[in-house]
């Protein structure tokens, strides 16, 4: 009897010890992430600095300010971390971002104490494009189309219209 009552003791204490210990784990780590969204992606250009902006949300939900969070940026040669600044609503930060060299980049935030959210990567291009290089939504000929377009109403509308009008003649009147 004895034996089976140390048994049983002994599984208590097991199981008391055991569903403590993973209550105390549980309950230390709840709360423990939070979500970094980035208000725009940037396009980098070697040398620029950029101001980069987002927001940190507890769960993915509760706007939360922190301290120490910081933009990390890591080429294949080095790291670099940009402290960034509590700016407008509850949870926004802004860092001013310096991308040094041409490269593929990973970047991430450091959330405080929720640690570090990886971003994924950018590729930060060797120069700014000029002028010249610039991208349109449209091609040159429907660029230039609705020009000409745009001139010849515009034409049509100043003049009234009057020299693509049938010229009106006066009714002669015998007397």
């Amino acid at each position: 009897m004895k034996t089976k009552l140390l048994g049983c003791l002994l599984v208590f204490f097991v199981t008391t010890i055991t569903s403590l210990g993973t209550s105390l784990g549980t309950s230390a780590s709840a709360g423990g992430w939070a979500l970094t969204t980035v208000d725009s992606v940037p396009t980098p250009h070697a040398g620029q600095t950029l101001e980069i902006g987002f927001t940190i949300r507890q769960h993915g939900v509760t706007l939360v300010n922190l301290d120490g969070v910081a933009v990390i940026i890591t080429t294949s040669n080095r790291s670099a971390k940009f402290e960034a600044r509590q700016f407008g609503s509850i949870g926004h930060y802004v860092a001013d971002v310096t991308f040094p060299e041409a490269d593929d980049v990973s970047w991430s935030v450091e959330q405080g104490w929720f640690g570090v959210q990886e971003l994924g990567k950018l590729t930060v291009s060797e120069t700014n494009q000029s002028a010249s290089s610039r991208t349109y939504a449209y091609p040159l000929f429907t660029r230039l189309s609705l020009a000409i377009i745009s001139v010849l109403f515009t034409g049509y509308s100043v003049t009234g219209g009057r020299r693509f009008a049938k010229r009106r003649t006066k009714p002669t009147v015998l007397a």
